[in-house]
């Protein structure tokens, strides 16, 4: 076997939490072209019970949506302990700090405001999630407070 054809048989897998069905799409097909595998969902509601049913390896997530919002999923997430691991990355039109502060003290790994820049978006999911072109055993989690940690010794 070779290593494209086992990379094609576990492909990482994204959850796009986004009521604008353009940008899904669109963060969808880019995501596809770098063997993302990528389920939508249209609101938090959705997006949690696809979360629990389908157990993504990330989750982009909208912050403004019908039903249940970001912010919600992000609190109800909490309740879920198989989902408290997965990091999720906000994406979002809002640039508002104190949303940026929230969703981060909520449990977000990244913040991506729209409109969307393709290399942002790829460089908060390579530092977050395991990329489907390398081994799982080669990627390592990253944590806020590891990070700050590490900053503090090195000043």
């Amino acid at each position: 076997m070779s290593i494209i054809s086992g990379l094609d048989q576990n492909p990482t897998k994204i959850l796009i939490v986004e009521d604008d069905s353009d940008v899904a799409d669109l963060v969808s097909v880019i995501l596809r072209r770098r063997r993302f595998e990528t389920i939508i969902a249209n609101d938090g509601e959705a997006g949690l019970a696809s979360a629990i049913r389908n157990r993504p390896d990330g989750i982009l997530l909208d912050l403004n949506m019908p039903q249940m919002g970001g912010f919600a999923f992000l609190k109800f997430r909490a309740h879920f302990e198989e989902l408290k691991a997965t990091p999720i990355i906000v994406l979002t039109a809002s640039r508002q700090l104190e949303d940026v502060e929230r969703a981060m003290s909520m449990g977000a790994v990244g913040y991506v405001a729209k409109p969307v820049q393709i290399s942002a978006l790829l460089e908060r999911l390579e530092k977050h999630i395991p990329s489907p072109l390398v081994a799982p055993w080669q990627t390592t989690v990253v944590s806020w407070a590891t990070q700050a940690k590490a900053a503090r010794r090195q000043s």
